[in-house]
Order: C-alpha cells, then sequence, then structure tokens
C-alpha cells in the first residue's frame, strides 16, 4: 500500500519485474545517459552500466524504463535519444 503510494505520487518510480526507483535518482541517472549519449551519439548497455555503476539487470531495467518513457529510443544494441529530448 505505501508503495502504491509512492508510485501515485511520484516519489518512486516502478520499473520492471516489480523494481521501484526513487524519482530523484531516476533524475540522476537521466542526466548522465543524457550527458554519455551527446558526446558519443549512442549509449550501449554496457556503456551504461560503467557510467551508472550498476550491474547489468538494473541497468537492463532503466533503459527499457526510459525507452517505454520516449526519453531514448532502442536502435539496436544501441540507445539514442529521443527527438524530444
Amino acid at each position: 500500500m505505501l508503495l502504491k503510494l509512492m508510485v501515485a505520487e511520484k516519489h518512486l518510480i516502478r520499473l520492471k519485474e516489480n523494481r521501484f526507483i526513487h524519482a530523484e535518482a531516476m533524475e540522476e541517472i537521466k542526466k548522465k545517459i543524457k550527458g554519455y549519449i551527446q558526446l558519443n551519439g549512442k549509449v550501449t548497455a554496457a556503456e551504461c552500466k560503467s557510467v551508472l555503476g550498476i550491474g547489468r539487470r538494473e541497468t537492463i531495467r532503466i533503459l527499457e524504463y526510459l525507452d517505454d518513457i520516449k526519453f531514448t529510443l532502442r536502435i539496436g544494441d544501441h540507445r539514442v535519444l529521443a527527438k524530444s529530448n
């Protein structure tokens, strides 16, 4: 019940497989990924894992969420920024 409330109030973001991340942490992640893509043109999951300093499974969950909200666009094994960013 507390998780549902925090998601509804946008303090937490639900990722796949019933994982959650704090909204402020996601904003920091978005800044890091955006900066990396702006410098390099694209990012792979492995590069993102290194940039964020987290495990592969969590990296994939985050990248899938960013694709879902149209922050990034997956093209093969790479992600680029969606046009609105």
